[in-house]
């Protein structure tokens, strides 16, 4: 827990490793570390920070936020490979923003490490899927921006008929809009088209 807010509350130092490089915007890719800190919290610190950076700074719950929102979805299943406590913050941050969370999943990892996030795979997310009740869902997230699943979200979508979003697919998304870069070919994606 203190090594997701150690990222969040030292995000302008990471920054000023920059230095006179003007950036265009930041994805801010610890999701734990929105879930923990909250709303409020996450809100006033990103948006201090882009007022003294000079561009935005995007975190993945906020971009995941976004890509629900313009997918219309209010009812989500999610995998994630978090421990208990950041499952807990999880299913709240996205309660509090509106949306009902109608099964949640934790992908199990081989440590009690966190870091071993890293080690996930799209198989792991894939694997995922078919334990997830999804009944009543509008949609499939995978969150936790360590683990891959670019791989499950075409897979997920597969079998379930439901659009998939990810904490890694949302905030690529949310940065080429942020620089005006989100004009996309169509294809098979219900949000991200041919990007």
């Amino acid at each position: 827990k203190d090594r997701f807010l150690d990222y969040f509350e030292r995000l302008d130092q990471t920054l000023q490793a920059y230095d006179t490089l003007k950036l265009d915007a930041v994805a801010f890719a610890c999701t734990a570390s929105s879930y923990l800190v909250g709303h409020t919290r996450e809100d006033q610190h990103l948006g201090a920070l882009a007022q003294k950076r000079g561009y935005p700074i995007i975190s993945g719950g906020k971009a995941i936020i976004a890509g629900l929102k313009a997918l219309g979805a209010k009812r989500i299943a999610i995998g994630a490979p978090y421990p208990a406590f950041v499952i807990e913050a999880c299913k709240q941050y996205y309660e509090e923003a509106g949306f009902e969370i109608v099964s949640m999943l934790q992908i199990q990892d081989t440590s009690a490490d966190t870091r071993a996030i890293y080690e996930l795979s799209s198989a792991d997310a894939i694997n995922a899927v078919p334990k997830l009740d999804l009944r009543n869902a509008d949609c499939v997230l995978f969150t936790g921006s360590g683990m891959a699943s670019f791989r499950a979200l075409i897979a997920a979508e597969r079998t379930t008929g439901l659009p998939a979003l990810s904490t890694n697919l949302c905030l690529g998304w949310a940065l080429c809009k942020a620089i005006g870069q989100a004009d996309w070919a169509s294809g098979p994606h219900k949000i991200f088209n041919g990007w």
